[in-house]
């Protein structure tokens, strides 16, 4: 951009010096420089093609001004832009990792929930084998002890029927003794 710029200058700075002479030669003929100012004071016109060539230099100057800040702007634009797309790409690749450690835990996620039924499951076989095995070992207590009151039960039945005999055989013995005394007597005392 930097020679462009020297290039327009000193192309302007031709142009310019070309109008002033062609207009100075054209009007004052082969001469030195009294011609040129005889020449501007007899056309007063010349004093407009120097206003013209000196304005084309501010024009030219100008222009490389504008193409030196569309420069700029181009260059800064350009860094924006590609810090932009850096800054892009960037979030694409943290989405994409995102997206992946989300999907990552997905899968933990899944697999912690199966391995928590499978848990599940076994928890509950493990509590209703422990129930059943206490149901059972109760069942066989309660059965037991049933059996031991049977048993108690029978032999207060055998004892009673015993004493039952003892009384009536005693009563046998003692024709004058009192029935009612016998009677009387508690279980604990028989």
């Amino acid at each position: 951009m930097k020679q462009r710029s020297v290039l327009h200058f000193w192309l302007s700075l031709l142009i310019a010096a070309m109008i002033v002479a062609c207009g100075a030669i054209l009007q004052a003929g082969a001469g030195g420089d009294g011609n040129w100012l005889r020449a501007h004071r007899r056309t007063p016109v010349l004093w407009l093609v120097d206003f013209c060539a000196l304005y084309s230099l501010y024009l030219m100057w100008m222009l490389v001004q504008a193409r030196q800040t569309a420069y700029v702007q181009q260059t800064e634009m350009g860094r924006l832009s590609e810090e932009y797309s850096r800054q892009v790409n960037a979030l694409v690749e943290n989405a994409e990792a995102l997206e992946a450690d989300n999907a990552a835990y997905a899968d933990k996620i899944a697999a912690l929930e199966t391995n928590a039924l499978a848990q599940r499951s076994a928890y509950d076989a493990e509590v209703q084998r422990l129930t059943e095995q206490s149901f059972h070992a109760l069942q066989g207590q309660v059965e037991a002890n049933g059996r031991h009151l049977e048993a108690l039960t029978m032999a207060t039945q055998h004892h009673r029927a015993e004493l039952t005999q003892l009384r009536q055989g005693l009563r046998a013995v003692q024709p004058g003794s009192e029935p009612a005394q016998l009677t009387r007597l508690t279980p604990a005392e028989i």
